[in-house]
């Protein structure tokens, strides 16, 4: 599996408070079959509090101490943007980074309200040569309030990108009746753990939802979410329609049986 969207470096963000946390998370991950995690710490802490400099400096201490504990998991940099006026600005000087230096962006859009000026950016973005990667829609009230809205987006070329979390309940039902929805309709992507703490709703672990989706779609639509498409994201492979994805029928074993 590969994972586009975590919190794992310590004391940059929301994410773990030490190095030993950090450490902990990416054993979890690469025990749970994860091969290559992207680090993608809030841009807004990095510039404000930090600085891209340190953000490239702590990834290579983490990485460093992996190789220590003898944890073999790869290790990206990315960032999760959040969406302003600037960020086609910041992406094109470099104080927003995208995805293990690929055209792929992660953009969160706000968790609350619909600010006027999204549609443009995210265009403006495109315009620029991005290619946008929608952070968790499942748990914004915008998409939660008019699910619609995220086909059009996708049909514009946009992609998406759900938390493993979110299909097996950790983030509400609303969250994850809306995950079940878009995911029938092929609305989803890529799965990521956006992982926070080693502990909790937000850890690493990505393989309770991939069975969930295998046990409902098939084992290649669980391979595509988990792991074709994101390591496609990673490794910056051009979108040609390859992210298309064609569900089949749900399997009547559904969801509450996987439990």
């Amino acid at each position: 599996m590969y994972d586009i969207h975590s919190h794992i470096l310590p004391n940059i963000d929301d994410g773990p408070h030490s190095m030993d946390d950090s450490v902990e998370m990416a054993r979890m991950a690469k025990n749970d079959g994860t091969i290559k995690m992207i680090c993608t710490p809030h841009h807004k802490d990095v510039t404000e509090n930090h600085s891209i400099p340190k953000l490239k400096e702590l990834i290579v201490k983490f990485k460093s101490r992996l190789k220590t504990e003898k944890i073999d998991l790869e290790i990206g940099t990315g960032m999760e943007n959040h969406i302003t006026l600037e960020l086609p600005q910041n992406l094109a000087d470099g104080t927003s980074l995208t995805l293990n230096q690929t055209k792929y962006t992660l953009i969160e859009l706000p968790f609350f309200g619909k600010p006027n000026f999204i549609e443009q950016v995210l265009f403006d973005v495109q315009l620029a040569g991005y290619i946008p990667v929608l952070a968790h829609p499942e748990r914004l009230e915008l998409f939660q309030d008019t699910p619609t809205i995220l086909n059009k987006f996708v049909e514009r070329g946009m992609l998406t990108q759900f938390t493993s979390g979110s299909i097996i309940g950790l983030f509400g039902k609303k969250a994850q009746n809306l995950t079940q929805k878009y995911l029938k309709q092929g609305l989803i992507h890529t799965f990521a753990s956006d992982t926070h703490r080693p502990t909790g709703p937000r850890t690493p672990i990505l393989s309770s939802a991939l069975k969930l989706v295998s046990r409902s779609y098939g084992t290649d639509i669980a391979l595509k979410l988990f792991s074709e498409n994101p390591k496609s994201i990673i490794e910056g492979a051009p979108n040609t329609g390859q992210f298309i994805m064609k569900m089949p029928k749900p399997k009547r074993t559904s969801y509450w049986k996987f439990w």
